[in-house]
Parts: C-alpha cells; sequence; structure tokens
C-alpha cells in the first residue's frame, strides 16, 4: 500500500482533529520509502524498537507516544531521538504517531480502561469538537461502591501498578468515577462538573494530592500500567480496517521505570 494511501486510512480511523490541540500526531517521519506492507506497532520508540523495526523487516511503525513533540535543535547520535531518527531514516521506516486520538475512540485508551475496571454506564469527560462520538477522559459507575481504599487496591491490581492515593476519608464510599490515562490532572475540573467522587490518573504531583483532597478522591497509577493495552487496541482498530499491511505488535516492554 502506498504511504500517502495507508495515512489516509489511519487517519479515517483516527482523524488529526480528534487528538487534543497540542498533540503531535500523523506522519512524523517520512523515510522516502513510498509502499507500507509490514507495520510494527510500539506504545512507543526506543533504540531497541527501532532495532526490533529493522530486524522483522517492517516499514513503518505506528507509535502511540510521540517520537518528536518539542522543536528539534539538532539531530544527534548522542541522543534518543536524534540517534532513532537517523537510523530509522537509513532503514527505509516510516514513524506515524497515533496518541490523543486513540484516547478519544470510542474504543480507545480511556474507554478500554474504564471497562478494565469494572465500569458501567460510561461517557465521555470532555466531548471532541468535530466529532460528537469522541472525546477525552470517561466518567463512569461502579454497580456496587467500594471505599477509597478498595478502589486504589482495585487500581493495583488490574494494573499491575502501585497506586497513590488521597481523599478526606478512605474509608468514603465511592461509585461515580472518572478515568483519564496518562498525565491527566489537568481533567480535574471537568471530573469534579461530571460529579466524579474519584480521578484515577496518573503523574500526579505532591501538591495535586492536597489541591484534590478536600474535593474529590486522586488515585494515581503508573503512566505505563495505565495504558499497557494500547498497543492491543491499535492492533485490532488498524487490522479491522486495513486489510493490505501485514501489523504486528511489539514484544518489547519499554517502561523505563524500575520499582524495588
Amino acid at each position: 500500500m502506498e504511504l500517502q494511501h495507508f495515512l489516509r486510512k489511519v487517519e479515517s480511523i483516527f482523524p488529526l482533529n480528534s487528538a487534543i490541540e497540542y498533540d503531535k500526531v500523523g506522519l512524523q517521519l517520512d523515510s522516502g520509502k513510498k509502499e507500507v506492507t509490514r507495520c510494527l506497532i510500539a506504545y512507543e520508540i526506543t533504540d531497541e524498537v527501532a532495532a526490533e523495526a529493522y530486524s522483522g523487516g517492517f516499514d513503518c511503525i505506528v507509535a502511540f507516544h510521540p517520537l518528536i513533540f518539542f522543536p528539534l535543535q539538532t539531530i544527534s547520535s548522542d541522543r534518543r531521538v536524534g540517534r532513532v531518527i537517523t537510523n530509522l531514516i537509513a532503514a527505509g521506516i516510516a514513524v506515524v504517531v497515533v496518541h490523543t486520538n486513540l484516547d478519544t475512540h470510542p474504543r480507545g485508551t480511556n474507554m478500554i480502561l474504564a471497562q478494565m475496571l469494572g465500569l458501567s454506564e460510561c461517557i465521555f469527560m470532555q466531548s471532541n469538537p468535530y466529532h460528537t462520538d469522541r472525546g477525552m477522559g470517561v466518567i463512569g459507575k461502579w454497580s456496587e461502591p467500594k471505599s477509597v481504599k478498595d478502589a486504589a487496591a482495585l487500581v493495583a491490581h488490574q494494573l499491575k501498578s502501585r497506586v497513590r492515593y488521597a481523599a478526606t476519608d478512605i474509608n468514603q464510599m465511592i461509585s461515580k468515577v472518572a478515568v483519564v490515562a496518562g498525565s491527566g490532572y489537568d481533567f480535574l475540573d471537568y471530573a469534579i462538573k461530571h460529579g466524579a467522587e474519584v480521578l484515577i490518573t496518573a503523574d500526579a504531583k505532591y501538591h495535586n494530592f492536597h489541591a484534590a483532597k478536600d474535593t474529590i478522591a486522586l488515585i494515581e497509577a503508573g503512566h505505563q500500567e495505565m495504558e499497557s493495552h494500547v498497543p492491543d487496541i491499535l492492533y485490532s482498530l488498524l487490522s479491522e480496517e486495513i486489510k493490505d499491511v501485514d501489523f504486528h505488535r511489539s514484544i518489547l516492554n519499554t517502561n523505563p521505570i524500575h520499582y524495588i
């Protein structure tokens, strides 16, 4: 399949304007190769993932985390992004990013995560202005209320993640839940507006817990752990719609964080 045709197909599934405004999605690297036959789906691109793409004979990587997010001042082999870009171009491997336009998808990151946590009656927390069926974050309910402490334990178990949590009363019973995978603390006000009793997200800072504590419970899991299902979702959605490309999921765990 021609690369431009492939891009149009990907963007028909994940429209660029369904991503949040500042995000970097779509084609990030045109290696000069015009055809896409084998595509590797990865959570993010590290040196190891790039090597996996070279050795596997892939001509495209669809990644969740953008390879290029901030403006590049130089492309240098002593930095991961510059080194990966140089090597991918040399190998003829294109890079396409599907990030928050996957988060907003009705079968995307947050909806599937909400289902994994046992939530029902799920709706988007913040609607997308261009697509009525898409949005950021999810509001859902547990059929049986849980204490904040038990909710945190459930998140830890389901996501296989260490969690931190805060609430005025950790034994408070909650049923209405806001979920934003990844760095979602900025959606706290939307969660409160929807009447959520807890926000489950990642990357909260110490003072965020203080700020949230008297208004809404806050449960923080690991960033990668909240998004570990992303390659499976991308594989399902892309392989369902694009039949002329051979899709494979990366077998590598790229999480740089280790716990003692």
